[in-house]
């Protein structure tokens, strides 16, 4: 290893489309569960979208959440109720009383749209996680969509190695029922429409909404064990691309090359990587990057599985980093031949995150 700075996942939640608990997701993505369905939300020319939705049933607290926080949107408000299914079970085994940091990762700002959540969201979100023990003063929040997650623990490094948190919580969510981003997106020709079926190979994505939570330690002690094993976080790598969405520059996927190398040098240089674990949502778009980062980083790569399980619950914005961790740490632990693992999140404007994590044997 070129760092010995590294963090021990303690513990994770989420709820997506397709379950309501990191191990229902990682489950129901692995039986390949396609939530998919047309929604209330229309095209321009008057085609049901196709989106994955969190049932209301499966938010018990958002009739609550409707009705205590009149001044959010909607959106915001589901986010709430999705945040506190999912923090709660991320810091379900946490049993001390020293509070800890939340980080949590927002929607991206799109141009022309205000996109991100409101000053009174966050507010909001620390009075639905009053019943856990949150430092409200320390957390901070980072709004880049789906690499979000992935920034928050480069911060989360920081907090743990040179402020003195040993515990934080990483998370995010994001929901696509907002209609002006669905709009500018239409307008884009990005979305999934009735008619047009999503899975036929076309270039259109299904918005989704979900939150996932990550509690990240640098106590290996506190680390989540499964069958003697743990999870082990390397520092996150970064880059930018210039050919984005809402760019006329071509893309040329150097952005994604920058983060990959970034990543595997901090932690996984000379390590074969078996699993990648991929924020793309079904649009052409996102393939090109990838193969162009596999292919200059070709000899950390042996024949890996790459895994894009939004095809399952959608496109889900800026919980896809937790989300993402959340399984392939599921995978690391329950598969120990998949130990090696690179999770990547692509932005719908310039930037691009990844991390390597692995799962290691836990000494007697």
């Amino acid at each position: 290893m070129t760092s010995r700075r590294v963090l021990y996942l303690a513990g994770s939640g989420m709820i997506t489309a397709i379950g309501g608990s990191t191990e229902m997701v990682w489950a129901a993505a692995g039986a390949q569960v396609s939530r998919y369905a047309t929604s209330g939300y229309f095209t321009g020319n008057r085609k049901l979208i196709i989106q994955a939705l969190v049932p209301d049933q499966a938010l018990p607290d958002l009739p609550r959440c409707l009705e205590t926080y009149p001044s959010l949107s909607l959106r915001e408000k589901r986010m709430l109720a999705m945040s506190r299914v999912a923090a709660t079970q991320a810091l379900q085994a946490y049993g001390k009383d020293e509070p800890i940091p939340v980080l949590f990762a927002g929607p991206e700002s799109y141009p022309g749209i205000n996109s991100q959540v409101s000053k009174g969201f966050s507010r909001a979100l620390f009075t639905e996680l009053k019943h856990l023990p949150i430092a409200a003063a320390q957390s901070r929040s980072v709004n880049i969509g789906r690499p979000a997650a992935i920034e928050a623990i480069k911060l989360a490094f920081h907090y743990a190695y040179d402020i003195g948190h040993p515990s934080v919580l990483v998370g995010g969510a994001d929901s696509y029922q907002l209609s002006p981003l669905l709009k500018l997106l239409d307008g884009q020709k990005r979305l999934s429409a009735q008619n047009l079926d999503p899975h036929s190979g076309s270039d259109s994505f299904a918005p989704g909404e979900a939150a996932g939570y990550l509690w990240l330690t640098s106590d290996p002690a506190q680390a989540l064990q499964h069958g003697g094993r743990r999870v082990v976080l390397s520092e996150p790598g970064f880059g930018h691309e210039v050919g984005h969405w809402f760019s006329e520059k071509p893309h040329r996927g150097e952005g994604l090359d920058q983060a990959f190398k970034q990543a595997i040098a901090g932690g996984f240089s000379g390590k074969t990587i078996k699993n990648i674990y991929s924020s793309a949502n079904g649009e052409r778009f996102w393939g090109k990057e990838l193969g162009v980062a596999m292919t200059r980083s070709h000899h950390n790569f042996n024949d890996p599985k790459v895994h894009h399980p939004a095809e399952f619950y959608g496109d889900i914005g800026a919980a896809t980093g937790a989300v993402l961790i959340g399984l392939a740490s599921q995978t690391a632990l329950h598969l120990p031949g998949d130990d090696t693992h690179l999770v990547y999140g692509s932005a719908d404007q310039s930037y691009r995150g990844a991390i390597c994590l692995r799962s290691e044997p836990v000494a007697a």
